[in-house]
C-alpha cells in the first residue's frame, strides 16, 4: 500500500501539465474580499473614528448595502486570507490573459468533507476553474461540489523503486469567463517573496561553487605538499643509507 501525501499529489499534477502550463505555484494566498469587505463595514459603521474604522485596508472595500445587524456572529473569527495548494497558470485566451487554475489537494475523505463554500470562495472567483485533486478512489465525481472539477492521481510503482502518479480528470469543472484580477498585497508579496527566495538561491548556488572550487584548489595544494614531502623523505631515506655505507 503506497502512502499518498500532498506533496505527491502534486508532483503528479505538475509533472501532467509540465507543458502545457505556464507555471505552477505551490502554498499562494490571497485575501478573501467578501470577508474583508464584510469587517470593513463592521469598523467603519461601528467605530467610523478609530483608527480601523479610517485605516487604508479598509477603505478600499464598497460597504454599500451592508447591514450592520445582518452581519454574522462569527465574522471576527473568520479568516481573512485563504490558501490554495497551487496556483496553475495555463496558455492566454483570445484577450491575452493567462487561464488560472486553483488546484486543492485532499488526501483524506476527512480533509474533504470539511471544506466549505466559505473556504474556496475566494480562490473560486479570482481562477477560471477551480480543482480537487486527490488520489484515486478516495472520493466520486458526484460528491464534488457544483462548478469543480475532480483530478484523481493513480499511484503506481514503477521499477520497484520510483513512485508516480497518472493524473485523470474525473470532472471537468465550469470555467469562470471573469474572474476578479489577481492583484491583491499578500499575492504580491508572495511573488516577490518567491523571487527574492529565487535570487538568494542563485547566489547560494554561486557561493556554493565558488567555495567547491577553493575546496579543490586547497586539495591540490594539500597533495603537491604531500607530493613533496614524500619526495624528501625519499631523498632523506637515502642519505642516511649512504651514511650507514660510509660509516
Amino acid at each position: 500500500m503506497i502512502a499518498h501525501s500532498a506533496k505527491g499529489v502534486l508532483d503528479a499534477v505538475e509533472r501532467h501539465h509540465i507543458y502545457n502550463a505556464g507555471a505552477i505555484l505551490r502554498e499562494v494566498t490571497i485575501l478573501d474580499p467578501e470577508v474583508m469587505r464584510m469587517k470593513a463595514a463592521y469598523y467603519r459603521l461601528s467605530y467610523p473614528d478609530s483608527y480601523y474604522g479610517t485605516s487604508s485596508a479598509y477603505a478600499q472595500y464598497d460597504i454599500s448595502g451592508i447591514d450592520l445587524d445582518e452581519l454574522p456572529a462569527d465574522l471576527m473569527s473568520r479568516k481573512d486570507f485563504r490558501r490554495i495548494d497551487a496556483l496553475m497558470f495555463g496558455a492566454r485566451d483570445k484577450f491575452g490573459v493567462y487561464q488560472r487554475t486553483a488546484v486543492e489537494v485532499k488526501i483524506s475523505r476527512a480533509d474533504f468533507r470539511r471544506d466549505t463554500d466559505e473556504k474556496r470562495q475566494a480562490w473560486a472567483n479570482a481562477t477560471h476553474r477551480f480543482i480537487y485533486a486527490v488520489p484515486a478512489g478516495l472520493v466520486s465525481a458526484d460528491e464534488v461540489p457544483r462548478g469543480c472539477g475532480l483530478w484523481e492521481v493513480d499511484f503506481t510503482v514503477q521499477d520497484d523503486a520510483a513512485v508516480y502518479g497518472n493524473v485523470r480528470v474525473a470532472k471537468r469543472a465550469v470555467i469562470n469567463r471573469e474572474p476578479v484580477p489577481l492583484a491583491d498585497e499578500p499575492f504580491v508579496a508572495y511573488m516577490a517573496g518567491r523571487a527574492s527566495r529565487a535570487e538568494w538561491e542563485r547566489r547560494s548556488d554561486a557561493r556554493l561553487n565558488t567555495a567547491l572550487a577553493e575546496l579543490d584548489r586547497a586539495k591540490g595544494i594539500a597533495e603537491w605538499y604531500r607530493k613533496q614531502t614524500e619526495e624528501q623523505q625519499q631523498e632523506l631515506r637515502k642519505l642516511r643509507r649512504r651514511l650507514a655505507v660510509a660509516s
